[in-house]
């Protein structure tokens, strides 16, 4: 689902993005914070599971949900803002939270508040029900990604999960359950961040996520190991192998073949053609170039330089 505004506040047109508003979320009133230059908005909506999954970008304004909204008895749901770019200020139980981008609000919607934007911005906004956002999360408001680094990786992993689901309603790559189970999970791991043998599953699953979302962005450091993770993470380090021991491989397995996946990703791109096969492998990580060899050509059934070739040559053709 997509809605569109384009308005000029003083000719009252302003008033379709209330609707507008209305149609993707629940009743609320929008209020103009610089009348004298135009309005844009634009929303786009999927559905995982049980969650909805907006991005909204707009100019500048303030929403606030009413008592006379309230009593109109819509569902029992709460927003889950994840703040992309520009500045939010969230006022809510006579508290008020600044949101920076990464950082995590949390607004319930049976009670009164307002969200407010000076400028520009851009957010996602998950729809979750009521009972399936942790106590702690809805006491707390949210957590800055600023907190420390787990929740940094967090507001990381749980931005690349929603762009995933507006990515996946267009190509249906992806089950929409799988995406919910994750975001649920996610948002277990921003109330609960610590090192416990008992975990729940689905938190356990997010936070391996977040684990292989941290990997994925610094595959060049040839001392990343569960180590590393553990101390982003704040965690033990023999945590760190229980949570990968499950999928049955080794956190340096899953770090060798996210490296590998890059590389034939280098490999077949021709503004890279003059980069060498050692240079790409050290690159990555690897430090020996032997090592990098085999291991390409046990995931791949190819040499580097023949996969180079084959991609070269479907280029050309």
């Amino acid at each position: 689902m997509r809605w569109q505004t384009t308005a000029e506040p003083e000719t009252g047109s302003f008033r379709k993005w209330a609707d507008d508003l209305a149609q993707a979320f629940v009743r609320l009133e929008p209020t103009i914070l610089n009348p004298s230059s135009p309005f844009t908005g634009q929303i786009v909506q999927t559905t995982v599971g049980d969650i909805q999954i907006s991005r909204v970008s707009a100019s500048g304004h303030k929403v606030n949900r009413l008592a006379e909204h309230i009593r109109a008895g819509e569902r029992d749901i709460c927003f889950v803002n994840l703040q992309i770019s520009g500045l939010g200020s969230t006022r809510q139980r006579g508290r008020e939270i600044s949101a920076s981008p990464m950082d995590l609000v949390v607004v319930d919607t049976t009670e009164e508040f307002e969200i407010a934007h000076r400028a520009h911005f851009d957010l996602f906004s998950l729809e979750v029900p009521r009972s399936k956002v942790p106590e702690q999360l809805l006491r707390s408001g949210g957590w800055s990604s600023a907190r420390s680094p787990v929740h940094k990786e967090l507001a990381n992993a749980l931005f690349s999960y929603a762009s995933l689901s507006l990515l996946s309603a267009e190509s249906q790559t992806m089950p929409p359950e799988l995406i919910a189970s994750h975001v649920i999970g996610l948002l277990g791991c921003f109330a609960v961040v610590d090192d416990r043998d008992d975990e729940p599953a689905p938190d356990a699953d997010a936070k391996r996520a977040a684990m292989l979302s941290y990997l994925s962005r610094h595959l060049e450091d040839e001392d990343m190991g569960a180590e590393k993770i553990a101390r982003a993470f704040g965690i033990s380090a023999r945590y760190v192998h229980k949570l990968f021991s499950v999928t049955g491989n080794s956190v340096s397995e899953h770090l060798c073949k996210l490296r590998i996946e890059r590389a034939k990703s280098l490999l077949s791109q021709a503004s890279v053609s003059k980069l060498s096969i050692t240079d790409i492998a050290f690159n990555l990580g690897f430090r020996d170039i032997s090592y990098f060899n085999r291991r390409f050509k046990q995931l791949t059934g190819m040499t580097p330089s023949d996969f180079r070739r084959s991609q070269m040559t479907s280029a050309a053709g």
